[in-house]
């Protein structure tokens, strides 16, 4: 059986995250339910799990299970089902970067091992085992931990991905679409290829199929710079 390993990619390694309206959607694929570390129970990580949502316009919003958090992201006690759903309100077309972080708390009973990269959260701090041990606390034993912060995490524990949300530039796609079709029958038999809604719809699909492509490809900063020029085009409709 595998390790822990988080993870917001589905089996066919999509990054699970899409938005509809005004909310947007992220999924929690990390293997809690099949990974046999010590320690990397389910019920381990009730504790510290954080969301972190960025946009390459500029805000930044974070999910935490920690005290002080915007808001919980952990599973009920009674879960058993996993991938985790969270959705966060979003208002805007922009690359989206988020960060899935989550650490499990320390348990006194576990065998810690250095080697397999364990770390833990315990009162308030975040801890790397950096020797084996069993019931040695992380508060105090500083021979068996030294503490760290959520940025200093492995993969292991901290995952990065990025990508796209088009909602609006859609949305004025099939606008545009349905006045061209409202055009008259002469306006298609002759010069339909200068109707300005047929114009624009053809520009907006244009658009719509490049980002598409540059996220396959994970060109990030032509996938932003191509909604920019979207929501421009947008504006002058």
């Amino acid at each position: 059986m595998p390790l822990f390993r988080v993870s917001i990619t589905d089996t066919s390694g999509n990054v699970a995250a899409s938005g509809q309206a005004q909310v947007m959607t992220v999924v929690d694929y990390s293997n809690y339910d099949t990974s046999t570390e010590a320690g990397h129970l389910q019920a381990s990580f009730s504790d510290y799990k954080k969301i972190i949502l960025t946009s390459y316009g500029g805000y930044s919003y974070t999910l935490s299970a920690q005290a002080g958090g915007d808001a919980l992201i952990i599973a009920p006690a009674s879960e058993t089902t996993f991938p985790i759903t969270h959705t966060a309100p979003y208002d805007v077309d922009d690359v989206h970067n988020v960060v899935l972080i989550a650490v499990p708390t320390w348990n006194n009973a576990v065998a810690y091992v250095a080697n397999d990269g364990h770390h833990v959260y315990y009162n308030t701090k975040l801890y790397q085992c950096i020797q084996n041990g069993t019931n040695q606390n992380p508060a105090t034993e500083t021979a068996y931990w030294t503490e760290v912060t959520d940025a200093d995490l492995p993969l292991k524990y901290r995952l990065s991905e990025s990508f796209k949300i088009d909602y609006d530039i859609t949305a004025e796609y099939v606008d545009q679409v349905h006045l061209a079709n409202n055009a008259t029958k002469a306006l298609y038999r002759s010069d339909i290829d200068k109707d300005p809604s047929f114009q624009a719809a053809s520009q907006l699909w244009t658009m719509l199929e490049g980002i598409n492509i540059d996220a396959a490809l994970g060109l990030w900063d032509q996938v932003d710079d191509t909604i920019t020029k979207a929501k421009e085009l947008i504006n002058e409709l």
